[in-house]
């Protein structure tokens, strides 16, 4: 209870600010303690019930930590005064995303790179919301498709809609929808069976999206494209939508990009900025695609 009411308590400051937890729990599944926001957890070891030789490192240390923090705090006159640029990404679609994030950065940008593991996802909605943020990348909108269909990186209902809701320029790609992520092996066996699978580690299992789930999937992304009023585009890679899902790749399967372009081309209303390409996700030619269209949409807006 009291790791609940003290982690509850450092969510609702800002980011950046010191934020410091010792707790038993540490040691477990820390997501709903941490949630989005940058704590930092350590693990008390035994129980902080009076002060003994383990209990005096432990704290000591992190004392030690928030004293760190706080004297290297970045000042406000430091910081960055360069347009920012939110992109999202996964490790499948790295080439991509560090391709545009360099291009980007040269062209005077500043770029937050989240990892679409469902805390990242929705960190980044919420940022939306508190920063000033000039544009939006998300190249990796997987946690979309395990919010709908139960897999582990589910980043909430709103994944995908805050920026299109405040006329953030937005760039949509389908990134990583051709799978969704579980656990061991053997827990996605039994959670999505009959499925093709692959195993990432020991923990971490992907499952490949079935053709409906992308059908369904590209009619929601067409939703709220069509509800929002501020600047978009769409692009699609033909090619496949991820690492695995190319020639040679565990989850490749030709008419999964061709239904999910067929489907969201019949639900998104005229005037939609919506471009099919036929490069891979990771091809260098896409990433250039992506920076001609973030140049093209940032002058309009």
């Amino acid at each position: 209870m009291g790791t609940t009411l003290g982690t509850g308590v450092m969510r609702a400051l800002p980011i950046g600010f010191p934020k410091l937890m010792i707790s038993t729990m540490a040691s477990r599944d820390t997501r709903a303690f941490v949630g989005t926001k940058d704590i930092l957890m350590l693990h008390s070891v035994c129980d902080l019930s009076g002060l003994n030789r383990i209990t005096r490192s432990i704290l000591t240390n992190g004392a030690g930590a928030l004293a760190g923090m706080l004297h290297s705090q970045v000042k406000l006159d430091e910081m960055s005064n360069k347009p920012l640029v939110f992109l999202t990404t996964l490790g499948t679609t790295e080439a991509c995303a560090q391709s545009v994030r360099k291009a980007l950065e040269e062209k005077g940008n500043e770029i937050v790179i989240y990892h679409t593991v469902g805390s990242g996802g929705a960190a980044m909605e919420e940022m939306i919301e508190e920063e000033a943020v000039t544009a939006v990348i998300d190249l990796s909108l997987h946690e979309i498709a395990d919010h709908l269909f139960g897999g582990d990186y589910d980043a909430g209902p709103s994944r995908g809609s805050v920026a299109l809701a405040k006329r953030i320029p937005t760039i949509l790609v389908p990134g990583n929808m051709d799978f969704l992520v579980s656990g061991s092996l053997d827990t996605a066996k039994r959670q999505f069976p009959n499925r093709k699978y692959h195993r990432h580690n020991a923990a971490i299992t992907t499952v490949r999206t079935e053709l409906h789930e992308l059908k369904e999937m590209a009619a929601i992304l067409a939703d709220r494209c069509n509800a929002a009023s501020g600047p978009l585009v769409i692009l699609i890679p033909k090619g496949g939508f991820s690492a695995f899902d190319r020639p040679g790749g565990p989850f490749h399967e030709p008419r999964a990009p061709k239904i999910f372009t067929q489907t969201i081309k019949k639900k998104l209303k005229a005037g939609i900025p919506l471009h099919i390409l036929p490069f891979h996700i990771n091809d260098p030619e896409f990433a250039l695609a992506i920076i001609d269209a973030f140049e093209l949409l940032v002058k309009k807006s």
